[in-house]
């Protein structure tokens, strides 16, 4: 089945390039273009982005050698949300629980880097600290210009107003890096009726960033309830809408539903992805965009609060 993901090349806009030195015209183009797929599929393909691949594919090595480690050793670096400040670390297999009928664990590892992340596998992985923190300064550069597209082609008086509600330098942002690992589906693996790699759910912030390998199992659901895949392609980096944005917008970008299923045809595979969540500083409050109630006044910690209980993961302090 094909896949219903826009793509759109990004190689005049991508992260190598200042945008004062692109012209008005073609910012416009993309953002028209970014605007479109984000109202109706809640997805777009991203392609000629900027970064480079052998930053990802080092990351991915660094954090599957983290994956592989003994249990034992993985428990050393929980995961953890103390405050706002202060999350991250290691979920183990079926900690994080996204889908709600049934409520099931997901069959996935996995390990989130937060701004200033305290808590890192030197002794076992060295080269999981700087790889990871590489590709993350990476992310935030590349989802700046993605949300100054936004901006733009929702005609913000000041296009530049999203993204500096996400300044890496405040004390309050709260992007984070997440890497995911699914093991094998092996004959001896139990899986209950109705258990899936990544249970259905929407993102929480504003924008995420998905790297896969080629594996496959994503997929989204479509305004028709279908549930499609959305298949690997090689250099091309997928942006989705969160829930966040779709509040703030008061519905006119979508946040789509998606999971991660088990292919059928490659049950013994494993499979890995990183993913890049963006969301504002943890004191904007999010109001609708178009002064409407459609959706009460929220912060951005407290509705990260919110999600996270009701994922399963524990919250200190709640």
């Amino acid at each position: 089945m094909a896949s219903v993901i826009p793509i759109v090349d990004l190689e005049q806009f991508n992260i190598c390039k200042e945008p004062e030195d692109v012209s008005d015209d073609v910012q416009r183009q993309l953002a028209a273009q970014i605007i479109d797929a984000f109202s109706t599929v809640g997805f777009v393909g991203l392609k000629n982005y900027g970064i480079p691949q052998e930053k990802l594919a080092a990351l991915m090595t660094e954090a599957k050698t983290f994956f592989y480690l003994p249990e034992t050793t993985k428990r050393k670096y929980p995961y953890r949300f103390e405050n706002q400040y202060d999350r991250g670390g290691w979920c183990h297999l079926e900690q994080e629980i996204l889908n709600y009928s049934p409520r099931l664990g997901d069959l996935k590892e996995t390990f989130d880097v937060v701004k200033d992340e305290k808590v890192w596998p030197d002794d076992e992985v060295p080269g999981f600290r700087p790889a990871a923190s590489e590709l993350c300064r990476l992310c935030f550069t590349l989802s700046q210009r993605v949300l100054l597209l936004i901006g733009i082609g929702l005609g913000l008086e000041d296009p530049s107003y999203l993204k500096n509600q996400h300044s890496k330098d405040d004390i309050n942002h709260v992007g984070t890096l997440r890497c995911l690992y699914y093991p094998p589906i092996r004959q001896d693996t139990v899986i209950k009726p109705g258990q899936t790699r990544c249970g259905e759910h929407s993102d929480y912030g504003f924008i995420t960033l998905i790297f896969q390998d080629d594996a496959g199992g994503l997929e989204l659901r479509t305004r028709d309830g279908e549930f499609v895949p959305a298949t690997p392609m090689d250099g091309v980096v997928l942006v989705n809408v969160g829930d966040l944005m779709q509040r703030w917008t008061s519905d006119k970008l979508v946040s789509t539903i998606h999971r991660v299923v088990v292919p059928e045809t490659r049950l013994s595979e494993e499979r890995l992805s990183v993913a890049f969540f963006t969301r504002p500083n943890f004191d904007y409050v999010i109001k609708c965009l178009d002064g409407s109630d459609k959706y009460e006044p929220i912060t951005s910690f407290e509705q990260l609060t919110e999600r996270t209980l009701a994922s399963g993961l524990e919250v200190h302090g709640q």
